[in-house]
This record gives C-alpha cells, structure tokens and sequence, in this order.
C-alpha cells in the first residue's frame, strides 16, 4: 500500500470520527489486525486463491441516542476504515473500504465483554476483472462493491482503559450483478487488536413491557443487473413484496409474504441454459419466510424464500432487509437478495406499513 493511500484512510478515519463526534459521544477506539481465508464456493474463486487473506483497522465507536439505548441496553454504532491485502497483488490487488456497524453486547463484566456486530459499507478493489488487463480475475468486474461483514468479539481488559481484543469475522464484497462477472468474494478470518476505552456507556434499564401486534408491509424495490457474457446487457429489475409480520418480543419479530420479480434479465439466462425459451421467464413469484431484529424505527431482517413460478436452477433465495421507518409508516429499504453464496442484486426500494 503506497504511503499516500495509507494517509488518504487515516485523514479519512479521524476526520469521520471527528465530525460524528460532535453528535455522539465516542466512547472506544481501536485498531485490529486480521488473518483468514478466501472461501473457494467455484473453481475460479479456487483458482484465485494464493494465499492468506489479511487486513488492518481503525474504528471509532459511538454511544447510541437514548431512545435506542433504552431497548437495547450497552449497543453501540460504529465506523471503521481498512486496508486488505488478498495475497494475490496480480488479480486482485489490494482493497481498501470503510463502513458502518451496530456492535450488539452478548456479555458485559469486569474480566470479559463478548459483542457481535453486523455493518454495511462500500469496498474498492484495486484489480477488478478487466477483458484486456485482466481477464483472470472472474470473482468481480468492478472497482466499487458493497461490503457486508457479520462479526464477533472478546475483549480482556489489562488497563482502566485499554483492552485487548480477539474473534472471528465474515465478509462478503461484490456488486449484486450490476456488472459481470460478480461471483462475490467471501472471507472467514480471526482477528487480534487493541481497544481504547475512552469512556464507560452507562447502561439505563428502562420498562421494556410492549403491545404484541401484527403489521401488515408493501414495498417495492428496484435494481440494475448485467448478465453473461462480460460487458452484456443490462437490465432493471422491479420487486413487489407483501408481508405479514408478528411481533413476538420488542426486539423480535417473525412473518410471512410473497415476492414477484419482473427481471427481465431471467429470459437471457433461461434462454442460454436451455430452460426457458419465451417471455414468461422474466416473471417469478415467491413465498418467503422471514426474521427481523427491531431497534426503535430500524429493522434488521432475514429472509429464506422458495419460488413458486419460473423457478431457477436452485428453488431457494435468500435476502438480507435494513428498513428505516419514518412518520406514517413509510419505511426506506436497502436488500441483498442471493441464492446461497452468489448474490443475485442489491436494490432499493420504499415501502409502506399498517
């Protein structure tokens, strides 16, 4: 990594967590080293695999407003910068990304603190798959990516106010098929650092009696996706979705729905397999099954669908929700819809609640 990039992240990290300090307290900062590997789910990936996958970096992390920190008692938001090295500098180069996470507290004690955390953020890969440049690189064809990482870790205390840390992380990086080819690239890795605490979160328990009741979802998302061959066509791609959801817990909530997708994208594909051979193929319908993780207006969800029309060469899909809900109801929403490690699109869409 060039000194100048190695600037260009620190300036970025202090300057981000200068500027979100002045609305929320900053209460850890943090430095983590990690070692893992690349996960070989098709031989290309296997093929691109030379090494160890490594990454470092910074986080800040911020005290929650009260009215969340009410519900869920010690959660934190946080940002983080990091460079990654993928061991293979002539396909894959070096990637650098920054995002956002909520840092959830499983056990908090004196001699101990065990967290989990779920962010999302945008990825820059240095040597994206190029037909002149670099051909061999068939995991992603472009240079920015979303970044979705799931994670967990310990924290041991050796000062009043600095801990070392340890756990496991996964990351997934692609462009939900925006541009082909985008095999998506997943990683498992342990993680080493060190954790400055600037201050304690005070922890107020509150009354967390709820109204179990059920709510009633519409929303449609939209997407852009280009299919095989590389640099083909592109296609939109709209989502309608009704849901039926009940809340069980104040934290908790589970339900059912339908999915139809008009993808036109679908006929190109069905067409090249042999499946498919007129435009009924761009129509799909689905059943879903669903979670969500509720924290005041923003709901975290898992979705596991099964086609019902049009189905593709695996039944199953998966989507993973982020909802913010605003006054009346309306909610905004960002999905990442896959089946199983291969992402099929991300989109965005709106919604409406009752």
């Amino acid at each position: 990594m060039s000194i100048s990039l190695r600037s260009t992240l620190v300036f970025l990290f202090f300057t981000i967590t200068s500027l979100t300090h002045a609305q929320y307290e900053c209460l850890n900062l943090g430095y983590s080293h990690e070692y893992g590997n690349i996960m070989p789910h098709t031989n290309i990936i296997h093929s691109l695999i030379k090494g160890h996958f490594s990454t470092h970096k910074l986080y800040s992390e911020f005290k929650t407003d009260q009215g969340k920190q009410q519900v869920i008692p010690g959660m934190k938001y946080g940002l983080q910068v990091q460079y990654s090295n993928w061991a293979n500098p002539e396909d894959f180069g070096w990637t650098a990304g920054t995002n956002a996470y909520l840092n959830f507290p499983l056990i908090s004690q004196n001699k101990l603190i065990w967290d989990f955390k779920v962010g999302l953020g945008i990825g820059y890969i240095d040597q994206p798959f190029d037909y002149q440049t670099n051909y061999k690189n068939g995991a992603i064809g472009s240079k920015i990516n979303a970044l979705v990482e799931f994670g967990s870790r310990v924290r041991v205390p050796v000062h009043p106010h600095i801990q070392l840390t340890g756990g496991l992380n996964f990351y997934h990086m692609s462009n939900g098929s925006y541009q082909m080819p985008n095999l998506g690239i997943n990683v498992a890795s342990f993680t080493l650092g060190v954790n400055y605490q600037i201050k304690q979160q005070e922890i107020i328990e509150t009354d967390h009696s709820f109204e179990k009741k059920w709510r009633y979802n519409v929303s449609n998302t939209i997407t852009a996706k280009e299919v095989y061959p590389v640099l083909g066509k592109k296609y939109f791609a709209d989502i309608t979705s009704f849901s039926i959801i009940r809340h069980t817990h104040q934290k908790s909530a589970f339900g059912l729905g339908m999915d139809y997708f008009y993808d036109p994208s679908k006929v190109t594909v069905f067409t090249s397999k042999n499946d498919f051979t007129d435009q009924s193929a761009k129509h799909q319908l689905g059943i879903i099954g669903q979670y969500y993780f509720t924290i005041s207006d923003v709901y975290l969800g898992v979705q596991m669908g099964y086609y019902l029309m049009n189905k593709v060469s695996l039944p199953v899909y998966h989507k993973l929700l982020f909802q913010k809900y605003f006054k009346n109801n309306y909610f905004f929403q960002f999905e990442l819809k896959s089946h199983w490690a291969n992402a099929d699109h991300f989109g965005i869409g709106v919604g409406r609640s009752w």
